[in-house]
């Protein structure tokens, strides 16, 4: 709360010092200023505090416009009230997505749309509107449109919230997603949520900036942390544009990938990507909406990314354009595929010449009965690089790799402990095969635990200046007694 009250003082200097912001109150059930949040805001005005009393479902479409910037609406403490999406909405700003375009579907179906800086703390929000509502403006296509929430404003907070939108039943022509970021034109978006659930839509949780459509275009921003988003039916997470950071996110049963890139720049940190029914984490090209040439570059510290399912040969990690560089995580138990799969997807698209890049360093692989690294070779048209290192790899082939002047991989100072063959077509170094002798204790789906790991040889201080490898390589302590630092 002290951080949502800093956050509230800031913008009310911000926007011209007034000291004495206005509080209003919202409440079906008991007296209060206004009955609606819609009217609470308009009450409240710039910088006013919003605080909802009860746990009431408010069916309303909820707008915040400069009019009330600064505004923070706010659950009561030991209250949950929920925003359900009325969907009759008509604003014109929508018409640039070609959303009201259609007289006979005159209303958007953009849930709670945020215009302006704002804090939104301990509220529900819900949209589960599957009503195609847009002509496209643009000449074919897919355009969004329905989600929970749609931010398209800098300054924006969203803590504690829980956010669903459809779970099923979508028709052709159209995305469902339940919380976007979007920028267009000259209107930036920035926007941190913490603490929040995501869950439903095709969609769950997007980073976006139409600059394919609109070629005047600003950059979004993405902060999340400590959130969980789950059980979208193409991505949990889609990263098309602009700039995000996930941090200590758990991503899970989505019913395709768990974290799309598609383009911009990501950086996830801490987090889980679990039991997704496709790739955990995935890049590719997005050429309908990323801008020409930005193919996806994502850097992942300390992450987990486990009991993906993956199809054909999708793998729990793919890289099908851009670059990943992984430190210190854990790529475990793909249930159907290999560990990291590398391709070019789309060899006769009009995508730009580009390539897939990895970067490994203090890793693990563990992958039973399926490959380490797995490469399609037969479409692949765009160079591949792999460069691995202080690393544990145990699976049935380690790198194997035709073409090795035009698809240069290197693994030095690291462990391939394979059944068949552990490296062709490679550059190698100061490698070792010691069995690494993990102590598994695997659960059919992930339940919080993070102790399923126990590493305790000695004999796997071979990294680079002696380092000990793995991703608890870089942490002392003797290996003999000391466990993986991020499961205690």
């Amino acid at each position: 709360m002290k951080r949502i009250l800093a956050l509230t003082l800031g913008i009310c200097f911000c926007l011209g010092g007034a000291a004495w912001a206005t509080m209003v109150t919202v409440s079906k059930t008991g007296p209060s200023s206004f009955t609606t949040i819609q009217a609470g805001i308009g009450g409240a005005g710039v910088a006013g505090t919003v605080t909802v009393l009860d746990s009431s479902t408010y069916v309303e479409d909820v707008t915040i416009k400069m009019a009330a910037a600064g505004v923070t609406i706010r659950a009561a403490p030991g209250q949950r009230p929920t925003i359900r999406a009325l969907n009759h909405r008509t604003d014109a700003i929508y018409l640039a997505l070609g959303i009201g375009a259609d007289p006979t579907k005159p209303y958007d179906h953009m849930g709670v749309s945020v215009q302006a800086p704002c804090a939104l703390v301990g509220l529900n929000i819900e949209n589960t509107s599957t009503t195609t509502n847009f002509t496209p403006a643009f000449g074919g296509g897919t355009y969004l449109t329905a989600c929970a929430i749609a931010i398209h404003s800098p300054s924006v907070l969203v803590l504690d919230c829980r956010m669903s939108g459809p779970t099923g039943g979508f028709p052709s022509g159209g995305d469902w997603a339940t919380a976007l970021v979007i920028a267009w034109g000259g209107t930036a978006a920035n926007a941190t949520f913490e603490g929040c659930t995501i869950t439903g839509g095709e969609y769950g949780l997007i980073n976006e900036t139409f600059g394919r459509s609109i070629p005047s275009f600003t950059t979004s921003t993405l902060a999340a942390s400590n959130c969980t988003i789950s059980s979208a039916t193409t991505s949990n997470v889609t990263l098309d544009a602009g700039y995000a950071m996930l941090t200590t996110c758990t991503i899970r049963n989505g019913q395709s990938n768990g974290v799309s890139c598609g383009g911009g720049r990501a950086s996830l940190v801490g987090c889980d990507i679990v039991d997704n029914a496709n790739c955990g984490l995935e890049l590719d090209y997005n050429d309908s909406f990323a801008l020409t040439g930005d193919q996806p570059i994502v850097t992942a510290t300390d992450c987990l990314i486990a009991r993906n399912r993956g199809s054909g040969q999708d793998g729990n990690v793919r890289i099908g354009d851009g670059r990943l560089t992984l430190t210190r995580c854990i790529i475990a138990l793909p249930q159907n595929t290999q560990a990291i799969f590398m391709d070019d997807n789309n060899p006769g698209s009009p995508e730009l010449p580009t390539s897939c890049t990895l970067d490994m360093n203090f890793c693990d692989i563990y992958s039973p009965g399926h490959d380490c690294f797995s490469f399609d070779l037969d479409v692949m048209q765009h160079p591949i690089r792999v460069a691995v290192k202080n690393t544990i790899m145990v699976g049935r082939n380690g790198l194997l790799m035709r073409n090795p002047s035009f698809n240069p991989c290197s693994i030095r100072y690291s462990d391939l402990f394979v059944t068949d063959t552990a490296t062709s077509g490679v550059t190698t170094s100061n490698n070792v095969t010691i069995a690494p002798q993990y102590l598994l204790d695997y659960y059919p789906s992930w339940s919080g635990r993070r102790d399923g790991y126990f590493y305790y040889n000695e004999n796997l201080n071979v990294g680079e200046a002696g380092a000990f490898i793995g991703s608890r390589g870089l942490y002392p302590g003797p290996a003999a007694t000391r466990r993986w630092a991020r499961y205690e």
